[in-house]
């Protein structure tokens, strides 16, 4: 009897125990519900621009959206940051102050490469200017890219400056932008769909049969288009169109 007692309270609080995992199930995924639809917000889809700029083949000429996306993600941390970016930069993109001071914390210089479409990586020369630039900085500076940096670059300045190479700034993304960088990812992911949607301006178009009859639904809104010949008819949407 004891011992059959014993199994009963093992077995209960076992029970107990997934049941009070089961409670805690939403919090342990931590994912945005799919009941909930994200908001139509400005600042957040100029974000998700920028980072599926970023990160796609599309050539960054004046490396402007990293410089914005890296100065966004400083002020998430709490500083205050500069965009420094020009002619006479001497390779201080960014200034990034603490809260309330006027000398520059630290210096960071961003290049902005596709590796999709740029056939080099960072190279010890282009780190090496920027440390002869801000020797003054010390260990308070970064170089980072949107691309790679050579295999002696790494090993010869890694423990003199911070390197952020295309995966560190991912990461970085996902931390401080997660919802604008899952949005960016998962349009890459559908990049065989040839459609965008345009009133979200953020969705792929996917084809739906219904029957016989073809549909074109938005991967991201609640938008959904007509087809003809095997063509999306945006006529519905046009007052979003003009918006562009």
């Amino acid at each position: 009897m004891i011992n059959l007692f014993k199994f009963f309270l093992k077995d209960k609080q076992s029970n107990t125990q997934n049941l009070s995992n089961n409670n805690n199930l939403q919090e342990q995924l931590n994912y945005t519900d799919i009941t909930v639809r994200r908001p139509f917000d400005k600042y957040s889809f100029m974000i998700e621009d920028w980072i599926f700029d970023v990160l796609s083949s599309k050539s960054d000429t004046t490396g402007q959206k990293l410089v914005n996306l890296v100065i966004h993600i400083f002020q998430k941390m709490g500083y205050e940051a500069k965009n420094n970016d020009g002619l006479t930069d001497h390779k201080k993109d960014i200034l990034v102050y603490k809260q309330n001071e006027t000398i520059p914390h630290l210096v960071i210089q961003c290049k902005s490469y596709s590796p999709q479409t740029n056939h080099s990586r960072i190279s010890k020369n282009e780190v090496a200017a920027f440390m002869g630039y801000t020797e003054k900085f010390k260990h308070n500076r970064i170089f980072i890219t949107s691309s790679y940096f050579e295999k002696g670059t790494v090993e010869d300045f890694s423990d003199k400056i911070t390197l952020i190479d295309r995966i560190g700034l991912i990461q970085l993304l996902t931390k401080y932008f997660p919802n604008e960088t899952t949005y960016a990812l998962n349009a890459f992911s559908l990049h065989s769909l040839e459609h965008n949607c345009v009133k979200c301006q953020h969705g792929k178009l996917q084809l739906i049969y219904y029957g016989n009859i073809p549909t074109y639904k938005c991967t991201n809104c609640t938008a959904q288009y007509k087809a003809k010949d095997f063509q999306p008819v945006f006529k519905s949407y046009a007052k979003y169109r003009k918006k562009d």
